[in-house]
């Protein structure tokens, strides 16, 4: 600990060159933040966005994409927070009519924003394990109950040489307790192994954040407040019973017979059993048919065996004309790496994740929207022509971007038939020049 410190104080004042521009190190955080998850890589420097001067950030006309946070007041609710920044978004429209007529502001809480729609399947896997629990604490309190009956002639025995009701208690509870805690500590272990194998089958799209789950000093305690809780409550009753044996009755049948009330208690708990099963295959059946219905969503690609990595260009790299054959190498040198099929460059993002680049657009031959708010929006990804190939993605009609279709040749574009069916309708969009304009 003393090492760090003092590494940390070193950094403090030390200069740190990025991509040309000498910065000053002021601070520093925790390796262990991460602001968004959802990226490739956690972010190891920060730096002030008021001293970006990358070319548009300050054209109120061009969308940079940023992300906005802000921690609420004490007392301040999401709704109206809300509406302050509505009020701000009308101010803002009224200032830069030609720009931020018609946009607005929603407000989402940063966690749900980060782990997305995962709460209902989180709960309803939290339900099936506690079924499984309460069905386990069941067959035990079963169990227990019925050596307890077995026991009556041991029981009877320790009361005629002086064991006192409380004592008998103690004893039973002191059984089921130590049955409890070696339940917990196997299910701790095998807890431990199996959040392993599940986190290495469940997607990253199905349980975002999954590299941050693990079994921490906050499950173990929780587990062992389980087991104690468990073994007192589903041991009490077996206790409680063996205390108020009836001596002589124990003794003359030897403990052959049980009697009915016995009978009743085990029939009950037999019963919750049952209910407790049969509710808990409902829920797992339910559980099953929505995860193998996730996994069979076709994404419109085959993610099979897909291999994503980030490069970065030196800052000596300057020129369009350097950075086009720089690309070209690289693309180049990724396809004569053996056991690799097909490389494609994407300046953008690699779909379903969250870096992701939108245009504005109009059709020619419709009227252009007076303000950037009033157009239409569309995903864009700029990729190679070995693009389709490597992400297995079916070309329906026309043709694919080829190698010809480079900085000097005439533009063009390739569309998805979702885009095609909502803008040209019944028209083929193949082979029209000019049909989009950004």
């Amino acid at each position: 600990m003393e090492t760090e410190v003092r590494l940390v104080d070193i950094a403090i004042g030390q200069a740190l060159t990025l991509s040309g521009t000498s910065y000053i190190i002021i601070g520093v955080i925790p390796a262990t933040f991460q602001y968004d998850a959802r990226n490739f890589h956690p972010s190891d420097v920060y730096l002030p966005i008021g001293a970006w001067n990358a070319p548009g950030f300050r054209n109120r006309r061009q969308s940079m994409g940023m992300d906005v946070v802000g921690r609420l007041k004490p007392g301040v609710s999401l709704e109206q927070a809300d509406g302050d920044m509505q009020a701000i978004a009308r101010g803002l429209a009224d200032q830069y009519p030609q720009v931020n007529k018609g946009t607005g502001v929603t407000l989402v809480p940063l966690k749900s924003d980060l782990v997305g729609p995962v709460k209902p399947l989180l709960l309803l896997l939290v339900t099936a394990v506690l079924f499984v629990f309460m069905i386990a604490c069941v067959n035990v309190a079963n169990l227990l109950l019925a050596r307890s009956g077995r026991r009556a002639p041991e029981v009877a025995m320790r009361s005629a040489l002086g064991a006192s009701r409380s004592r008998i208690v103690r004893q039973f509870l002191t059984e089921s307790m130590l049955l409890a805690l070696a339940g917990g500590v196997l299910g701790s272990l095998a807890a431990f192994w199996g959040t392993r194998a599940a986190l290495t089958v469940l997607p990253e799209v199905l349980l975002p954040r999954a590299q941050e789950i693990r079994v921490d000093e906050r499950v173990l305690l929780f587990t062992l407040i389980t087991s104690v809780i468990a073994g007192v409550l589903f041991g009490l009753l077996p206790a409680l019973k063996a205390s108020r044996l009836d001596l002589q009755a124990a003794m003359r049948e030897r403990g052959l017979r049980s009697s009915s009330a016995h009978h009743r208690t085990q029939g009950a708990f037999v019963v919750v059993e049952i209910a407790l099963a049969l509710v808990l295959l409902v829920g797992s059946g339910l559980m099953i048919r929505s995860l193998t219905t996730v996994l069979r969503i076709d994404p419109g690609f085959n993610s099979t065996n897909i291999l994503v990595a980030r490069v970065s260009f030196p800052v000596s790299i300057t020129t369009p004309d350097h950075v086009m054959a720089v690309w070209r190498q690289m693309s180049q040198k990724f396809e004569t790496i053996p056991g690799i099929q097909a490389a494609s460059l994407s300046l953008d993002s690699v779909p379903m994740t969250r870096d992701f680049s939108t245009l504005p657009f109009w059709l020619d031959g419709r009227a252009k929207p007076t303000t950037p708010a009033e157009m239409q929006w569309a995903l864009s990804y700029i990729v190679e022509a070995s693009y389709l190939k490597v992400m297995g993605i079916p070309l329906q009609r026309g043709r694919f971007l080829t190698p010809q279709d480079g900085e000097h040749s005439s533009p063009v574009i390739v569309i998805d038939d979702q885009f095609a069916r909502r803008q040209f309708r019944d028209q083929d969009p193949v082979g029209v020049a000019s049909t989009l304009t950004f």
